[in-house]
């Protein structure tokens, strides 16, 4: 070829027409990658979806080009060897690239639909998002910087709470307030709400508690009234930091609107895939009060009320809340629970009330909690059961719903439903909180080989846990497995020696092997290791026990009462007075003759309760003729009395309570016929 005839690079492109083809691709691939976006967002697949197509259609650019280049002139031409190898070669390098980068993921739909009951029996269908694309976080207080002032010094507390309350806005973040994980800090050591945990404890207590993340930070604040908040969340699986972004304003519910929005982000929680879930994004200042200074009321008061156990005070707090803000429903949510601890009855209905009145336009989540305590509270207890049952479902990773579905089957003595309540929230990834329980209720009922299998799986997950975990050694006691137990307790105790329960259940071991003087010296060792009054009172329980045991009644009732005393220092007097008119506290005072103390007893706290709540009314006149055995008193059982026990107790337990009463009567073939119904509805060995 000539020289002159020689084409430049843009005639050759041009005339093999690369730019057409090169825009369709680019024009191609931007429409392919709308389509699957529109496509995963409609079915609710995997928001990987739309990466994971923008990835293959980049990978495989290089082998368009090559096509383009080659075949773009018009008339015949033919595929030479180096198109034969090199194009299929990079579809094979793109699919492997994405197999590789995508191979963790799930393509899946990201969502279900379910069937649902509610409390008043409705059926209805939602779209929950599944477990596996759901988000577990652990929240702790923000360390607050000295230049926020020893007023403000709750802010570290409340900035996180008030994060906690906007992303579970959101039904697939779940989150854990410090309230959740007092325990587990304190079982480390530590004062989750009067010191900055470190990260180390803070990713151990978040890995117990099946947390994807952990969340901490700092807050300060200049000269000019701006603060300045940083979050960090790092990975509970792998320590590194996940997300971390610094936020400056005035306003805080700003801080955490801004926050929100950023890690939610960071999740990829589409907007698209908000309107499939049914999420609302309320600003933060409509979830509390939109008033900091109610805000920093009502979390002080709950402070007060759960963590000092200073109920008045606490009250007070809240009643100021409400005095800033009246509509603040948490306020009175929680007020109302102060009040039944009070024994203000008519107070705290009201409290409950106004609450659901001022939840309508709340998260779903916070609507259930308060509906659940006023439906109780309203005695629709079967009701509250079913709101239970419909939050279980519509939100599987949050333990609440089961924990008191657990409790209320179990005092219902609907063993069935109860361990089948403990499995689903097991398989739903609350094995550390309920593994335990469910294996005691198996226990109890006999079902032992269950309580193995669910003991065995416990101790393969948490391992380092199970070694210090009190209960294996008690579910040992209740399967008669001394030795065992007593293994287990001589282990944890060379691993805590300054701990006092070691010795407490060891000194219970001894008791149930007749070894009475073992067990004194073990519980003296439990008290001179008790730290905090609730130690003593364990501890004051299995003497009362031994004691009662050998005969020795009135030392027992002597011990009772100083426990009681002791108890009143850190819980409410309603619950401590409850405690004091149940049947085997009653009966003690009738089996050492001091029936006449036992009869100033339940006079003085039926005086002091007569405008009190029904059910203690209740408990007295009930209890008190089963423990003196007076058929005069029983046959004076009211009807409302009965009803509000066969509501709370369940029908096994009004069977088992006309069985002991029949014992009394001296019908003795009735009561063995009813003991047996009773052991057959429950499940439980005769």
């Amino acid at each position: 070829m000539e020289e002159g005839n020689k084409k430049s690079l843009m005639e050759e492109l041009k005339e093999r027409r690369f730019f057409t083809y090169f825009f369709s691709y680019i024009l191609g691939s931007f429409g392919i990658i709308q389509f699957a976006d529109w496509y995963a967002s409609k079915y609710e697949l995997s928001t990987s979806v739309p990466t994971m197509v923008m990835i293959f259609l980049l990978a495989i650019f290089p082998s368009y080009l090559i096509f383009a280049w080659f075949h773009g002139k018009p008339g015949p031409d033919k595929w030479r060897p180096f198109e034969k190898f090199f194009i299929p070669t990079n579809l094979i390098v793109a699919i492997g690239l994405v197999f590789f980068l995508f191979s963790g993921k799930s393509m899946k739909a990201s969502t279900e639909t379910i069937k649902v009951v509610d409390e008043e029996g409705q059926e209805f269908e939602r779209i929950i998002p599944k477990t596996n694309f759901t988000h577990r976080l652990a929240m702790f207080p923000f360390k607050v910087d000295e230049s926020i002032g020893e007023e403000d010094k709750s802010l570290g507390g409340i900035f996180s709470l008030l994060q906690l309350e906007d992303l579970e806005q959101d039904n697939r973040l779940y989150a854990l307030g410090s309230l959740s994980m007092q325990d587990e800090a304190k079982a480390l050591g530590h004062d989750i709400f009067n010191e900055q945990l470190p990260y180390s404890i803070q990713r151990k207590i978040a890995e117990d508690l099946n947390a994807e993340f952990s969340s901490s930070g700092t807050i300060s604040k200049n000269s000019e009234g701006v603060y300045k908040a940083k979050t960090t969340i790092h990975s509970v699986n792998n320590g590194k930091v996940f997300f971390e972004k610094e936020y400056s304003n005035k306003d805080i519910f700003s801080l955490v609107d801004e926050f929100t929005g950023d890690f939610r982000s960071s999740l990829i929680l589409s907007e698209a895939s908000n309107n499939a879930h049914n999420n609302i994004d309320l600003p933060a200042s409509d979830l509390l009060s939109n008033d900091m200074d109610a805000v920093e009321k009502y979390y002080n008061g709950i402070i007060t009320l759960q963590v000092q156990n200073n109920i008045p005070d606490g009250k007070k707090l809240l009643e100021e809340a409400i005095e800033l803000d009246p509509r603040f429903a948490k306020a009175h949510f929680v007020k109302a629970q102060a009040e039944m601890a009070l024994s203000d009855q008519t107070g705290s209905n009201a409290s409950l009330k106004k609450a659901l009145e001022l939840s309508a336009a709340l998260p779903e989540r916070t609507q259930l909690k308060i509906k659940f305590n006023y439906l109780t509270a309203s005695e629709n207890l079967q009701k509250g059961i079913a709101l239970l049952e419909m939050w279980s479902q519509l939100y599987p990773k949050d333990y609440s719903p089961y924990s008191r579905l657990f409790t209320f089957y179990s005092q219902l003595n609907e063993i069935n439903k109860a361990a089948e309540t403990g499995e689903r929230a097991i398989e739903n990834g609350h094995s550390n909180a309920m593994s335990m329980p469910l294996a005691d209720l198996y226990n109890r009922v006999g079902k032992f080989d269950e309580a193995q299998s669910t003991l065995d799986n416990y101790i393969k997950k948490y391992p380092r846990k199970a070694k210090e975990n009190y209960k294996i050694g008690e579910l040992f006691i209740q399967q008669g497995e001394f030795e065992k137990a007593e293994n287990h307790f001589e282990k944890i105790a060379l691993l805590k020696p300054s701990e006092h329960k070691p010795a407490l259940l060891l000194g219970e071991i001894a008791r149930k092997n007749l070894d009475f003087t073992k067990e004194a010296e073990q519980y003296r060792i439990a008290l001179s290791n008790a730290k905090i009054g609730q130690d003593s009172a364990a501890i004051y329980t299995k003497m009362e026990s031994g004691l009662y045991f050998q005969g020795k009644i009135n030392a027992c009732n002597e011990l009772m009462q100083n426990r009681w005393k002791l108890q009143e220092t850190y819980t409410p007097e309603l619950y401590i007075d409850v405690q004091r008119l149940l049947y085997p506290f009653l009966r003690r005072y009738v089996e050492s003759g001091e029936l006449e103390f036992l009869d100033n007893h339940v006079s003085t706290l039926a005086e002091k309760y007569k405008n009190g709540p029904d059910f203690f009314k209740c408990i007295i006149e009930m209890n008190y003729p089963l423990a003196t055995e007076s058929i005069e008193g029983i046959d004076a059982f009211t009807d409302e009395c009965f009803k509000m026990n066969t509501e709370s107790g369940g029908e096994a337990n009004t069977i088992f309570i006309d069985a002991f009463v029949e014992k009394i009567k001296g019908n003795c073939t009735e009561a063995l016929t009813m003991i047996e119904s009773f052991a057959k509805k429950t499940g439980t060995p005769n």
